[in-house]
């Protein structure tokens, strides 16, 4: 009984793995259509049907409080983009405050270390890549 069950099951693998296929079909008209074949069965996957919109969803006060929703959203974007650019301008600020304070050659010893910091992280990222 068993080795019944393993040569049914062998035999509906390859049913499945034989009997499906795929069809593309591109219409002229700007439509797009799939239709898969199963065992000469065919299943339309697209187009979907076209959404149906509910007359509902477009009352006048339905309308303006998805505007007046999508206008908090905006501002509160806008406002988050001015604080981050008022934040970058501050912390720019402060630098140049600071590099104003230090002398000719501690600029240049600031500025060598940093370029040795960004050598240094080259090279082990450098050394990672050759390792795989």
């Amino acid at each position: 009984m068993t080795a019944l069950i393993v040569i049914g099951c062998i035999l509906l693998f390859f049913i499945i793995l034989f009997g499906a296929h795929a069809f593309i079909t591109i219409d002229v008209t700007d439509e797009f259509a799939l239709t898969v074949r199963f065992l000469g069965i065919p299943i339309r996957i697209l187009p979907k049907k076209p959404k149906k919109y509910k007359l509902s969803h477009y009352t006048l006060k339905k309308i303006r409080k998805r505007d007046a929703a999508a206008a908090r959203k905006q501002a509160k974007k806008d406002a988050k983009k001015a604080e981050k650019k008022a934040k970058k301008q501050r912390e720019k600020q402060e630098k140049a405050a600071e590099d104003a304070k230090l002398t000719r050659e501690e600029l240049k010893a600031r500025r060598a270390a940093e370029k040795a910091k960004k050598d240094a992280e080259r090279e082990i990222e450098r050394a990672a890549r050759e390792k795989f």
